[in-house]
């Protein structure tokens, strides 16, 4: 307990004047800083400030609190109650539905502003998850696809390029890693620079727009919103493998027409490995090869394929990327 009065008399609560007082006083101050920011005056002012503190009813009807909701009037209400046991604790009102409801905004329209809809990492790590065989078909899809379906994300690599020379050139790692930052997300150097070298596929240390592509395109959108040209984007990729046009693919098929992408991140023998390991989880009637169908679910992505991984974007973030994408 404290005793003595303390403090700018026009957010004393009631209890201070009594000179035996405790931390409720200050959610009590909480209150009254509350209902000035949402009517533009005191509770409580004028002569006989403290017997005003201590009796006056709480004016609730004049204007602005006709137009201010139910929610955040109730949060006021119980942060001005003169009975201590009843006032809010600050654990309550942090939970109280209406900053609950505010936070929940917040965050929500972070996510609308950071880049691809708050999901770049989220699309990241769905990326690097993958094997260097599957990185390879979504590759070859990716170059196949119309500008128009790819369109947020090129919009997002002119904004980390932003010269001619550095579209023409590819995106280095500080370019890359300065995306993170000014997109809001909480990603280090080294993860950046870890997760560029996953996505090179060349192995030139730059990322050229069709590397960037793949990684960051949302591939279960576009299987969503367009399956028909998907399976026939799918089956393209799939003739241009089948050399010899039986409708099968072998595990030497693939390997002779589908190089691995990255030098370094993927040798041959690691890459053939990967394509074994595609082929066991695929070739269900184990016949040792694998047709249109097979190979359409072998790159299906699952819908929810990117919730599985965090958003990592900063709490309170400002994205500071000049286009919204």
């Amino acid at each position: 307990m404290l005793e003595g009065v303390r403090g700018t008399p026009l957010y004393t609560a009631p209890e201070v004047l009594y000179t035996k007082y405790s931390f409720p006083s200050d959610m009590w101050s909480c209150g009254v800083i509350l209902y000035r920011l949402l009517t533009g005056r005191f509770p409580f002012q004028g002569e006989l400030l403290d017997e005003r503190i201590r009796y006056e009813e709480i004016d609730f009807e004049s204007e602005p609190w006709p137009r201010v909701t139910k929610e955040a009037k109730d949060l006021v209400r119980r942060l001005l109650e003169r009975d201590v046991d009843k006032r809010l604790t600050a654990e309550q009102a942090l939970r109280h539905p209406w900053l609950a409801a505010a936070e929940h905004q917040h965050h929500d329209l972070a996510i609308q502003r950071a880049p691809l809809n708050g999901t770049m990492v989220q699309r990241l790590q769905f990326y690097r998850a993958l094997n260097g065989f599957q990185q390879s078909v979504l590759y070859e899809i990716a170059c196949l696809l119309p500008l128009d379906m790819k369109q947020d994300v090129i919009v997002l690599f002119g904004e980390i390029s932003v010269t001619a020379a550095a579209r023409e050139r590819g995106v280095g790692i500080a370019e890359f890693a300065a995306c993170f930052e000014k997109g809001g997300y909480t990603i280090t150097y080294g993860e950046a620079k870890s997760f560029l070298s996953r996505l090179d596929l060349d192995g030139d240390g730059l990322l050229s727009i069709d590397e960037f592509c793949t990684a960051f395109l949302d591939w279960a959108e576009i299987q969503r919103n367009t399956p028909v040209y998907w399976e026939g984007i799918v089956n393209q990729v799939f003739d241009s493998l089948d050399q010899d046009g039986d409708g099968k693919l072998t595990v030497h098929d693939i390997a002779r027409q589908l190089k691995p992408v990255g030098s370094i991140n993927n040798s041959h023998h690691s890459f053939l490995n990967d394509v074994k390991r595609c082929f066991q989880q695929t070739d269900l009637d184990s016949d040792g090869w694998i047709d249109r169908s097979e190979f359409q679910a072998m790159v299906h992505v699952h819908e929810h394929a990117y919730s599985q991984y965090t958003r990592r974007l900063k709490r309170g973030g400002s994205p500071q990327m000049n286009n919204q994408v």
